[in-house]
């Protein structure tokens, strides 16, 4: 989010009034993130280290946000349980709004980016992102498009009850109460994933895991090299790769059903260009879950790529690894204009432009 100019901050002032904002911004979004991923250790450390300004020298707007938003911030930083510390994230951003609409604050939120597919669980992360832009902002109308976008059917698959009714109550509240709907809601997001990275002892998972890696590997270079038949038996293998019974049912289900019908349309592709951007939609697939869970292939450090590598390995890896900064940098290394800010709908077939060029 950029933090436009503060209608209450004189001139000497706004650099800071601007720049403190935006850091509260970053911080209170990590928290989220945190609490929603289920990662209650993680967010309590981020409530730790958030900067509340304090001080004669500090510009007013700053010192009263600091204020408001500190109860919240230890209350989330002593927090037992992640329930509580949901609901305090959500109170945290509830406050920031109603500081912001009281003082008339102009701000510009750039836009939570679009679900990366249309499988329920990018839907319900980009709605869960647009309903927190609009509790921050205190903007409603922001706030219901993300609720519709978070519970639109997908599929023919209703919403579950206890993701559907918290999102409900939010859009019929305001203020505190649509705060702790939207708290409720994020706790429920954080049992799910909480659930599935305990799911499995991580030495059996990471076998499965890495199966469908080798056969994604597989089809990557088939792909590459203009071999159909290599890339849509690889592919098939995936499709039909069930694993253990853990993996096909429970919090895991959804997760694994998509992949699978992912990996089915890579195998009917005729041509390197579909078969390209297929591959990049399981990739990206692949990405969101590791995102989502906290768990699976970590983005490799600035130090651990070489110096030679190519741009396409890098967005490969961008998408696999669901992190931004490597698409971005690969993005930079392609030369082509704009894939760099490209919308996460759109990257699995730039990502396929790259691969067969």
């Amino acid at each position: 989010m950029w933090w436009t100019m503060l209608a209450f901050a004189g001139p000497a002032d706004e650099e800071a009034v601007r720049d403190g904002m935006a850091e509260h911004w970053r911080v209170a979004d990590a928290m989220r993130t945190a609490v929603m991923r289920g990662r209650l250790e993680e967010t309590r450390a981020l409530a730790r280290t958030f900067t509340l300004a304090d001080g004669p020298e500090v510009p007013a707007p700053l010192a009263d946000a600091a204020d408001r938003i500190q109860p919240f911030v230890r209350s989330i930083a002593r927090a037992t349980d992640l329930p509580h510390a949901a609901v305090q994230v959500a109170l945290l951003g509830s406050a920031c709004g109603a500081c912001h609409k009281e003082r008339g604050a102009t701000q510009s939120f750039l836009s939570p980016p679009p679900p990366a597919s249309g499988n329920a669980m990018d839907r319900h992360k980009a709605g869960a992102a647009w309903m927190w832009a609009g509790l921050v902002s205190s903007d409603d109308a922001v706030f219901q498009k993300g609720a519709s976008l978070f519970v639109f059917p997908l599929e023919g698959a209703p919403v579950p009850a206890e993701l559907r009714i918290p999102v409900e109550q939010a859009q019929q509240a305001a203020g505190a109460w649509r705060a702790t709907a939207y708290g409720s809601l994020l706790a429920t997001c954080a049992s799910c994933h909480a659930s599935v990275v305990t799911e499995r002892p991580p030495d059996v998972l990471a076998a499965e895991m890495h199966e469908r890696f080798a056969l994604l590997g597989r089809a990557r270079e088939a792909v590459r090299e203009g071999r159909r038949r290599d890339w849509r038996d690889a592919a098939g293998e995936l499709r039909a790769l069930e694993g253990p019974l853990e993996l096909t049912e429970g919090a895991w289900a959804p997760w694994m059903d998509q992949l699978r019908r992912l990996a089915g349309r890579l195998e009917l592709a005729d041509d390197r260009e579909h078969a390209a951007v297929a591959l990049g939609r399981v990739a990206q697939h692949c990405g969101a879950c590791h995102t989502a869970i906290g768990e699976g292939p970590h983005a490799p450090r600035e130090d651990e790529l070489d110096d030679d590598e190519g741009p396409e390995e890098l967005l490969w890896l961008g998408l696999l690894t669901g992190d931004d900064t490597l698409w971005i940098r690969g993005a930079e290394a392609s030369g082509m204009p704009g894939i760099g800010k490209a919308a996460p709908l759109e990257r699995p077939a730039l990502y396929g432009q790259v691969l067969v060029r």
